[in-house]
């Protein structure tokens, strides 16, 4: 620390009369080797530390030493080009001028990716399990990228220098709009601040930054309130809590009708295509789940639905869409199944043993908030769904005597219009039973049959089904004839009282059923719907 304090000093750093560095004792030992304390009371409002701008490393001094090596440096990215700079800095040891800086970080940290296989049990299957895979990859790359710009030894400039130098930014750099406060917050780049970033960090400790671009060029601490004799001195580097549940909605490479659903996201202005992240907050109200609802509508979408998104967004916009029955039913269904999911893998990956080390219990605390931000989160779905679902439903008791009552589905067989059909399931599958038809593996065989019966029997219909024909005009499919040929022979054929009009019952019309078994069912408690209108 004291080369660290004279090292300083030369280069400009101001450190308060009364403050000093003392060994961290057992008592403060979580915080590193060195803390900062009062040696007597200060009063607030007194300048604490400062660092001058030439002290600090930017990526405009980063930037002008990596040209000199070769000039294509420019093409890399700003924290890339910074990461280089540290480990080259730290290759050159006492001839760098911020040696003894650099003496002073340290060697290795408490963070994830420097984890032992014991450690990472903790992390199994939370986010920053995911996100050190994908840091680690990203950094691989960029690593590889410097390589193909200088002639380093890889013997000196290795890939864990590049992780440790990485590391130093990731976890102890500020902002440079500390240094040019007209800078955006988009383009603004890390830097370090040699000295300043060797006070711990404390959540809502009031320091004030200053930065003084007349007197003495440097950035400045300030304590707001009075410090006494003894007392650490913390930085506030702002809100750093724990991370909050991140829901990625990918659109499918396979997923139907991707290119206009993609589309439909790409020019709506409330939607960011290359990053579908949604946040969901540790208390999570209603408000937190309609965004990724809204995405999941479209992305979920049947061509049927697909056609009235793209009509109501050419003329208002994708916020004010109302989502049909068949649209929030698949989001909030999708949804529920990520959630669940992620939940059920923590659970599944939980630790046997209870910690043993600080790093095992830091680790435990944040697997145990994404458990809870996801049981939480749950719940909130599902009293959600059903705030939402009750719009439609009422003043029927629940949503599924909706579904019966306005859906082609294999309740329809208890209806008296359809005895015909019933009689031949029965002969067929020995059942006409909803439950137990939907138990065994031919409910969407009955269904299909069921969407051909009701062309033939639509006068007598519950409902209309004129919206399924529009939406889906009947045109012979390669599936749909393949499909046709087996019932007609296993079927159709064995009971032409029921099948035996050509009109209804032909390749065209059975590649319509087949469309609305693909597109528009959904499952609910079981069974399998169509649902007839919106």
């Amino acid at each position: 620390m004291d080369k660290l304090l004279a090292e300083a000093a030369k280069n400009g750093c101001k450190l308060h009369s009364q403050v000093e560095f003392v060994s961290a004792d057992d008592e403060l030992s979580t915080y590193g080797e060195y803390v900062a304390t009062a040696k007597a009371d200060i009063e607030p409002n007194e300048v604490l530390i400062s660092c001058p701008f030439e002290y600090a490393i930017t990526y405009e001094i980063a930037l002008t030493s990596l040209q000199s090596i070769n000039p294509n440096f420019i093409s890399l990215s700003r924290e890339v080009v910074l990461y280089t700079f540290l480990a080259l800095e730290s290759l050159k040891a006492s001839e760098s001028k911020w040696a003894a800086y650099i003496e002073y970080l340290p060697k290795r940290f408490n963070t994830p990716i420097y984890f032992d296989d014991a450690d990472k049990q903790y992390l199994k299957a939370t986010n920053i399990e995911f996100a050190m895979q994908d840091r680690l990859h990203n950094w691989r790359h960029a690593y590889e990228d410097v390589l193909k710009l200088g002639s380093f030894s890889t013997n000196l400039f290795t890939f864990d220098l590049f992780i440790w130098a990485a590391t130093v930014f990731t976890s102890r750099c500020f902002s440079s709009g500390l240094i040019n406060s007209k800078i955006s917050k988009e383009d603004a780049s890390p830097i370090l601040l040699p000295l300043i970033d060797s006070l711990n960090h404390k959540p809502r400790q009031p320091i004030l930054w200053k930065t003084d671009v007349r007197d003495t060029m440097s950035i400045q601490l300030v304590s707001q309130n009075a410090t006494s004799k003894g007392q650490q001195i913390f930085n506030n580097y702002g809100p750093k809590g724990n991370e909050e549940l991140l829901l990625g909605v990918s659109v499918h490479p396979d997923l139907p009708y991707r290119k206009q659903k993609t589309s439909v996201l790409q020019q709506d202005s409330t939607f960011n295509l290359n990053n579908l992240i949604f946040f969901f907050p540790k208390n999570a109200d209603f408000s937190a789940f309609e965004k990724v609802l809204q995405c999941l509508t479209v992305v979920s979408a049947s061509s049927l639905e697909l056609k009235r998104i793209l009509a109501h967004q050419a003329m208002f916009g994708l916020s004010s869409y109302n989502s049909s029955l068949r649209g929030k039913i698949k989001s909030f269904e999708i949804l529920l199944m990520y959630i669940n999911s992620r939940l059920q893998l923590l659970l599944n990956n939980n630790p046997k043993q209870s910690p043993t080390n600080i790093r095992q219990q830091w680790a435990n605390i944040y697997r145990k908030s994404q458990i809870s931000i996801l049981e939480r989160s749950l719940e909130k779905v599902k009293d959600f769904m059903e705030s939402e679902l009750k719009k439609v439903y009422l003043p029927l008791p629940n949503l599924l005597q909706y579904l019966v009552l306005n859906s082609i589905s294999v309740f329809l067989l208890q209806h008296p219009n359809f005895s015909p059909l019933s009689k031949v399931i029965t002969e067929l599958y020995g059942t006409t039973d909803a439950e137990s038809i939907a138990a065994s593996e031919e409910q969407d065989n009955v269904v299909l049959l069921m969407c051909l019966y009701c062309l033939s029997a639509q006068e007598t219909l519950p409902f209309s089904i004129k919206m399924l024909q529009e939406g889906y005009p009947a045109s012979s499919t390669e599936e749909g004839d393949e499909v046709f040929e087996i019932f007609d022979e296993m079927v159709f054929q064995h009971y032409p009282d029921v099948f035996g009009n050509k009109k209804f019952f032909n390749k065209e019309n059975m590649s319509w059923a087949l469309q609305l078994i693909n597109e528009e069912s959904i499952d609910f408690s079981g069974f399998t719907f169509v649902i007839a209108h919106t």
